[in-house]
């Protein structure tokens, strides 16, 4: 990158130095099949494999709940089991695409695509598990997380993140309002709707915009980023867990939002663990390029009695 010797504003207080080799975003995926209530399978004969391919499911296959919040709760009329039904507007397929690529993910910590059809002159519905209506904002709202419960769902929660950053998808949208707690008290990282997809290193200069609150997104979201905003997110949300507050927004201050994000320091509260305490600062790293990436999350120190196996096969 090019610097001008002479430039020089005073108003400018950081600089921050990003790579600027951009790779393009995948064109085109492939469709996958819709599936029915269990999941379609591989059978093998010899050598060869074939895919079982279940019927699509049309709108007319739902019962939709009656109820306020979005996305809405349904049943399939065939079965007894819920999903969670979401719209996307004609030409606002992106989420789809993202949900179909996560669908070949295996890992039990990301929301789950179920069917995936369009109505003529109307829009695309994706139909997603219904895991539960608890999630770490509503856990947390009552009291602050214990150190054991914190730990147990940061490390469901570093395994469904690293696993969308194996993939080079960034969700974008972390928050307590998105990390679900399903019926076996497991973490289901849900609402992709914010997702893109991104190489590891090289920034994003296009994505398309967020449409989310913007307390817990990192400073770099409104230009030039990369995988690195999910890891900001995840420190703020173990800060969150741990003590009930976000350490980067102050709602009692008359600032906006956004130029707390831009332009404030965090506040960490004292009485957390020291090995905690330094996770989270490594994380909220205002420079994305000196930001712990996901692998370096989970080498850190506060992780190092987690066995990873255990964690991704829910013996934890």
């Amino acid at each position: 990158m090019d610097l001008d010797p002479d430039w020089d504003d005073d108003d400018i207080a950081e600089v921050m130095v990003l790579s600027h080799n951009l790779k393009h975003w995948p064109t085109r995926l492939p469709t996958i099949a819709e599936e029915l209530d269990t999941p379609s399978f591989i059978a093998s004969s010899g050598s060869d494999h074939t895919r079982h391919t279940p019927p699509c499911a049309t709108l007319a296959d739902f019962e939709i709940i009656a109820t306020s919040e979005y996305p809405k709760k349904c049943r399939r009329r065939s079965g007894s089991k819920f999903y969670v039904i979401k719209s996307l507007a004609s030409g606002m397929l992106a989420e789809k695409l993202v949900m179909e690529s996560i669908r070949e993910i295996d890992s039990p910590f990301l929301d789950r695509l179920r069917w995936a059809f369009s109505v003529p002159g109307d829009c695309t519905y994706l139909v997603l598990d219904f895991h539960s209506e608890v999630t770490v904002a509503t856990i947390v709202q009552d009291n602050p997380l214990n150190t054991v419960e914190a730990m147990f769902f940061a490390c469901e929660l570093v395994e469904g993140i690293g696993s969308l950053h194996l993939a080079n998808i960034a969700h974008r949208d972390i928050t307590p309002a998105n990390v679900l707690i399903d019926r076996t008290g497991h973490v289901v990282l849900s609402d992709f709707s914010n997702a893109v997809f991104l190489s590891g290193s090289p920034p994003c200069h296009d994505c398309p915009p967020l449409s989310s609150a913007v307390e817990f997104q990192a400073p770099e979201i409104t230009w030039t980023h990369n995988l690195a905003v999910d890891c900001w997110s995840f420190g703020l949300l173990l800060h969150f867990m741990l003590t009930g507050r976000n350490p980067v927004v102050d709602h009692n201050l008359a600032l906006p939002i956004r130029s707390q994000v831009l332009d404030g320091h965090p506040k960490i509260q004292e009485a957390l663990p020291f090995e905690a305490t330094d996770l989270i600062i490594k994380c909220l790293e205002r420079n994305p390029i000196f930001r712990l990436s996901i692998t370096k999350i989970r080498d850190h120190s506060y992780f190092f009695n987690t066995d990873w196996e255990d964690v991704r096969a829910k013996r934890i």
